[in-house]
């Protein structure tokens, strides 16, 4: 970096009022609404600036004051692009939840054989007022236990594509997860299981680039939401213990994946 003090003055203060600069918009950034990613790709171009502004000489007296509100915005704007991203998966999740319920109208009705074409179509026009995922998987995977519903009526309401007993071993397996995550007690009869589960998971956890099994809330509510109703006799017990955990969950502000890191 060039000496300050053989410098011109006016040359100085360009080079200082162009990194300000770049810090005020970095500051606006931080401030700013929108896609996660479109910030992110934003601030990388300010950053790529503001390296090269680096080679640049100021004011002395200006220096610490100008690195400090760098880092302080550069902060801000992380901050900033964590908070949206969780506000993006928080909608993302809401969503799945209600198309979710109208799946599970168009099962239960099947499972009970009350299934008629009015309800199906009641239930298929529900689904359209909803608004689509952004995550074109995300879209298609619910999609698919919604179209797996009505095939089932157009078919005579045949059994499911997955047995519902398997539903319910899954949905036993997430909330066993899920209370894990909420450090909530799970049933005494799930004792044993979840030790297991807590001990394999710290097996893995130590090997060298293995990652967490429950790394990601969102993933696992995800999850919850394209899984198959659990047959009727056992499915109002796995729902209390999801509704359970997901509270805990949702009064932790740091849980990871599901609110704001």
């Amino acid at each position: 970096e060039l000496n300050a003090s053989v410098v011109p003055f006016d040359q100085l203060d360009e080079h200082l009022g162009h990194r300000e600069a770049l810090c005020a918009e970095a500051e606006a950034l931080a401030a700013s609404e929108g896609d996660p990613a479109a910030l992110s790709e934003a601030f990388h171009g300010i950053e790529e600036r503001w390296r090269e502004a680096e080679s640049l000489p100021v004011p002395n007296r200006a220096a610490a004051a100008l690195n400090q509100r760098w880092s302080e915005a550069r902060r801000a704007v992380l901050r900033r692009e964590r908070e949206l991203a969780g506000q993006t998966r928080r909608a993302a999740l809401s969503l799945l939840a209600r198309q979710a319920v109208i799946c599970e109208s168009l099962e239960r009705a099947l499972e009970s054989g009350a299934l008629t074409e009015d309800k199906a179509a009641a239930a298929q026009a529900a689904w359209l007022e909803l608004p689509r995922q952004t995550e074109a998987d995300l879209q298609r995977r619910i999609e698919n236990r919604f179209r797996a519903a009505v095939a089932a009526l157009g078919s005579g309401g045949g059994a499911p594509r997955t047995p519902l007993s398997e539903n319910a071993r899954r949905r036993a397996e997430l909330c066993l997860h899920l209370e894990i995550l909420a450090q909530v007690d799970s049933p005494p009869e799930n004792s044993q299981a979840r030790l297991a589960f807590q001990v394999d998971r710290l097996k893995e956890h130590m090997r060298a680039g293995e990652k967490d099994p429950l790394g990601d809330a969102s993933r696992l509510l995800e999850d919850w939401y394209l899984c198959g109703p659990a047959p009727a006799a056992v499915a109002p017990g796995l729902e209390k213990r999801f509704r359970r955990a997901l509270s805990a969950l949702e009064r932790d502000e740091g849980e990871i994946g599901l609110h704001d890191a």
